[in-house]
This record gives structure tokens, sequence and C-alpha cells, in this order.
């Protein structure tokens, strides 16, 4: 069996998720004797009266190889979907013993079978992702998963364990057919060897497909994307399904977690009328400005209305003027009897008159002028004592009276 291990590096360190099922306690079996440098982690989910016993099997196991074993029981109570619950709970703590060891590498003892089953699996569900079926090396987070025995059969392991006497617990709810991937264990186990090598080579020929496909979304992504910002007008331009998958390798690659659903209604709204609009998605947005699309973090909708008074034309903390421009200064025409003045960043309800006194709401300047949302927030209105808008950044000045002089200013918050 050892023969046909994926090989790995022994001078670096590495976690060993271990269960004290038949799978994983033949993995540390191997890897001890192996003599490879291991911290072995167990979880207690207290969920069997069994749970207990496992951990000491795997001290036993263990014994006169000073080798850590971290075992953690998890008190809280599940909620939902209990293998989705378990498996944050597990890999949160294979993080936390990541840090502690000073490594990120692990290994888990998914074999032949489990590569099968992930692959039925997938195809139950209808789930696309970089591969079709279980790969020997994979991330999550920071850690690196190795699956060093997906070349040996559940039959392997077992007859290992027995060979070597080694002391397992089988999860009795692996034989529950209420869990979609035990009725897949269970039909699998029907299969002749015959049909066992049909199925390989099916996934192995969906998997070499699957990798043509990931380097060609890789590069419409790379058409249409970089950084944290993509191109509305070009990535509109493919196929839904092409679309939807340029979206989801543009989340991934900024680290966003994501549903099928939330793929499918962001290209909806997307391709809807509306120009700016911003969707919640793992503590920050997607938000969609004009025509760039582009992640924000969790600041962006904090945006802060500011307001302000100017007495008169001398300077003072928030603002500065000056007959002369100078460096970052923008102009207004103005005259004394414009004062006080008030400067803000608020715009809902103000119109700024246009020519033949004709008068236009700034919401819709902005939107003409193709300004998101943000840069809104960002650019300062200034009226007159007689609420008469003088100027709106670079973008507007009002000048009709002759007396007005042009007067340079910045300012400074």
């Amino acid at each position: 069996m050892i023969k046909n291990l994926f090989n790995l590096n022994k001078e670096k360190k590495y976690l060993l998720a271990c269960s004290n099922g038949v799978d994983s306690t033949v993995a540390l079996h191997v890897f001890l004797n192996l003599n490879f440098k291991i911290i072995v982690c167990h979880v207690d989910y207290q969920q069997r009266k069994e749970s207990s016993q496992e951990v000491d099997n795997i001290r036993k196991i263990c014994e006169n190889k000073k080798v850590p074993v971290e075992n953690l029981v998890v008190s809280e109570k599940h909620s939902g979907n209990f293998q989705a619950w378990a498996r944050k709970i597990r890999f949160n703590f294979f993080e936390e013993m990541a840090k502690k060891y000073d490594t990120q590498n692990i290994i888990i003892a998914h074999h032949e079978n489990d590569y099968f089953e992930s692959y039925l699996i997938k195809k139950e569900r209808n789930v696309i992702n970089k591969s079709i079926a279980l790969p020997i090396e994979s991330k999550y987070n920071n850690l690196t998963i190795y699956r060093p025995f997906l070349k040996v059969s559940k039959n392997e392991m077992l007859e290992y364990a027995i060979k070597n006497k080694l002391p397992w617990i089988e999860d009795e709810s692996n034989a529950s057919i209420k869990y979609l991937r035990n009725d897949i264990r269970k039909k699998l186990s029907e299969k002749t060897e015959e049909e066992l090598e049909t199925l390989r080579s099916q996934i192995e020929r969906e998997n070499s497909k699957r990798k043509q496909i990931n380097i060609q979304e890789k590069e419409m992504l790379n058409k249409c994307s970089a950084g944290n910002s993509m191109d509305y007008k070009i990535f509109s331009k493919y196929k839904m399904d092409q679309k939807a998958s340029i979206l989801k390798l543009f989340l991934l690659k900024n680290e966003l977690k994501f549903s099928n659903k939330f793929i499918y209604s962001a290209i909806s709204q997307f391709e809807g009328k509306t120009s700016n609009f911003s969707l919640p998605i793992c503590n920050k947005f997607l938000v969609k400005q004009y025509n760039t699309i582009i992640v924000k973090g969790s600041h962006y909708m904090n945006f802060k209305n500011i307001k302000f008074t100017v007495p008169n034309m001398e300077s003072n903390k928030n603002i500065f003027f000056s007959h002369k421009p100078f460096n970052g200064s923008l102009w207004l025409y103005i005259n004394e009897e414009d004062f006080p003045l008030t400067i803000t960043n608020e715009y809902q309800g103000l119109k700024i008159t246009l020519e033949n006194n004709r008068h236009k709401k700034i919401s819709r300047f902005y939107i003409d002028k193709k300004i998101s949302i943000e840069e809104r927030h960002k650019k300062f209105v200034i009226i007159n004592q007689s609420n008469k808008i003088l100027a709106i950044d670079k973008m507007y000045h009002e000048n009709k009276n002759k007396k007005n002089r042009k007067i340079f200013y910045k300012i400074v918050l």
C-alpha cells in the first residue's frame, strides 16, 4: 500500500487529521512508521458515546513516538446542517493548530473510494468547480491539504488495519442512508472491479476536460479583470455559463465565499437597468459602478455626511482661500455678498442652474456624468447665502454675476 502513496517531503511538519476511524488510524500508523514530523489533530463533537475512547486509542498508537496529540472537545450545540457545522469547527481547529506548530500542511486520509464518492456526489448535486474529483493537493485558506491515499482502496486500508492490529472505532452514522454520501457509498460497494475501472476512466476524462476549461476560464478572467476590479463591458459579452465561471474565479481570487444562488442573482442584477448598486458578501461588498465591477471593504457603505459654514473669505481650519492657484486647488466665482457659504457633500434634492436658466437635480447630473455613489460622497457642493449653488468640485461652476471674482480654494478636513 505504501508504494502507492503520493510523495511528501519528510523535512516538513504536517498536521494529521485523525478521527480514529479505520482510514485515519491507518494513515496515523503509516506516517508514524515512516518517521514523519506529525501533529495529530482529533475533534470530539460529543455526538457519540464512543468519542472519548477515540482519543485514548490515538494516544495508545502514538506511545513512545513523542508525537503531539491535540484534542478539541466541542461544547457548543450544532444547528442546521451537521456536516457543514462540523467541517467549519474542524478546519477552524486545524488553522489554530497550524499557527501553534508553525506549519501550513495537513494530511487527510481520503482514499480511492472517497475519490469515487466525491465525484458522484458532485454529479448528483450538479456542482462544478476547479476539479471534478478529489485532488491529491488542494488549498483551504492558508492550509495546504494533502491526500496521499487516493490510490489506495478501502479494502487495502482495512487489510492494513487488521494486519497491524490497530484499534479503531467505526462511526455508526456511516451506515445511515439518510446522508447522500452513505447512500452512494453503499452503491459503490456493490460495483464490480470492472465497473469501478470504467468509473475511474470516466473521472479521469472529465477531470482532464475540466482542467482545459479551467485554463480557458482563467484566460477569460484575465481579459476582463485586474486585482479587485472587473470591466463589465468585456464581462457582459460572454455567455451565461461563462459569466458564472468568471465571476466565481473573480470572487475566489478576492478570497470571497459564495453560493451558486448568489452568482446567478448577481449576474441578473448586473444585467439590469441599475448602474450603481452593491451586494453584501462575506463582510465586504460586490459593487457595480457603471462599467466597473469591484470588491470593496466593509467600510464601503459607511458614507459620512459633512456640512459646515464658511462666514467670510478668511481661510480657516476647513477651507483655504487664495487669489492664485496652488497645488491641489479648485476654483469658483464668488463675491462678498455670497457669504456665508454652506459647504456639504450632501446632494439629494439640490439643483444646479444650466444654460437658458434650466435646472437639473445634482443626483441626475452625477448619473449623466457616470459618477459612482462612492465618488459622489467625496465631492463638495458650495452654496451661497441665497441657496444658489456656486460650484461642485471641478465639475460645475456658476459664473453669471459679473461682479464675481475667480478665487482658488482647497477643503481640508
